[in-house]
């Protein structure tokens, strides 16, 4: 069965959760909806490592799975980041089927893997995301203003694009990022985009933009941005499971490799922490313990989730270190509204 999602369709708040302690709304921007379960992990198998903040949501009425890039008790900073992205988005869609290899991503404005739109209204331009072998990666790439700390618009990967001129002087910062290999920027003057290092116009007239990725080296560390808890818990929520089986790859097509996984949550304050007993599944709560310790008990016990995943797959104990931050090294306020990016799990290379 097939699942068509046009992303920037469905880019709207969703509004109508409620956080029971005090009353509020919660408000998300929902990018894609599904009625059943594989639909949605097909298309998180495609989603790159910075939608550091796509989660689900099941709604009660007809059980079908929402997922979301925002959520905030802000209306206001809900509907601007709607605003933003149905502005800037190339409005891809994608058709998602139950075997991931017949996954593809077309575009709507006429075009696809193989065919421009016709009369583009601003500039055509083609990330062309590839492995050192030559595979070519599905996913986006991320137009982001570091000065801001935000993402500016959102491409799909190997794909043609037609972007507006962005109004501003300064090169265009697109970033592509996915775990286990490190993350390549390019600086794109829009005017000129042949300064970019291999850049060329293909027959289309399509500037193509060439992303070689490199697996990471002794030293790098790699944050897993898909892969999430349960609220204070080591017990990982499903979508964890593709960044954690491209880690057991990537352990056992390096042999040599070592690594320190560290594990990290939002706040520093002691709290009940859902804690995973033995024999339980790693992405269901049910089997779990409730016990009462310290943010950095919290962050262990998450690291020690990750270690025993790969151990139990065929990795050896003694290439896998682990350490806990607890919340002592936070990426955003413990209180703003994606505090979900500081519960996360890094995993930096010892040895290559």
């Amino acid at each position: 069965m097939k699942c068509r999602v046009l992303l920037a369709v469905l880019f709207t708040a969703f509004t109508g959760i409620f956080l029971p302690s005090f009353g509020q709304k919660t408000y998300y921007v929902v990018i894609s909806s599904f009625s059943t379960d594989a639909s949605a992990k097909n298309l998180t198998a495609h989603l790159p490592m910075s939608s550091v903040d796509t989660a689900y949501a099941i709604q009660n009425e007809d059980e079908s799975i929402r997922m979301y890039i925002m959520k905030t008790n802000d209306q206001e900073q809900a509907m601007a980041r709607t605003q933003v992205l149905q502005n800037t988005l190339a409005q891809p869609a994608y058709e998602i089927s139950d075997d991931a290899s017949t996954s593809r991503t077309t575009a709507l404005a006429g075009g696809g893997m193989a065919a421009a739109p016709l009369k583009p209204k601003g500039k055509l331009f083609k990330f062309a995301v590839s492995s050192p072998a030559g595979d070519v990666f599905t996913g986006n790439v991320h137009q982001v203003d570091f000065e801001k700390e935000q993402d500016v618009a959102i491409y799909p990967a190997n794909t043609y694009t037609d972007i507006l001129h962005p109004g501003v002087d300064r090169d265009m910062t697109v970033v592509y990022g996915i775990f286990g290999y490190k993350q390549v920027e390019q600086y794109i003057d829009y005017s000129d985009p042949s300064s970019v290092l291999g850049a060329y116009q293909d027959e289309n007239g399509a500037w193509v933009i060439p992303y070689k990725l490199e697996r990471l080296e002794k030293g790098d560390v790699s944050v897993m941005y898909n892969v999430s808890f349960y609220h204070d818990a080591s017990v990982m929520l499903p979508q964890s499971k593709t960044d954690l089986d491209e880690l057991v790859k990537m352990m056992k097509e390096n042999p040599n490799y070592v690594i320190k996984v560290h594990g990290h949550c939002n706040g520093k304050k002691e709290r009940r922490i859902v804690a995973m007993s033995g024999g339980q599944p790693y992405f269901e709560t049910e089997g779990s313990m409730e016990v009462y310790g310290s943010a950095k008990l919290l962050g262990s016990l998450r690291a020690d989730a990750v270690k025993n995943y790969l151990v139990e797959n065929g990795i050896s104990e003694k290439r896998i270190k682990t350490y806990s931050w607890g919340g002592s090294y936070k990426l955003v306020d413990f209180d703003s509204p994606s505090s979900r990016l500081n519960d996360r799990i890094e995993i930096e290379i010892l040895q290559d």
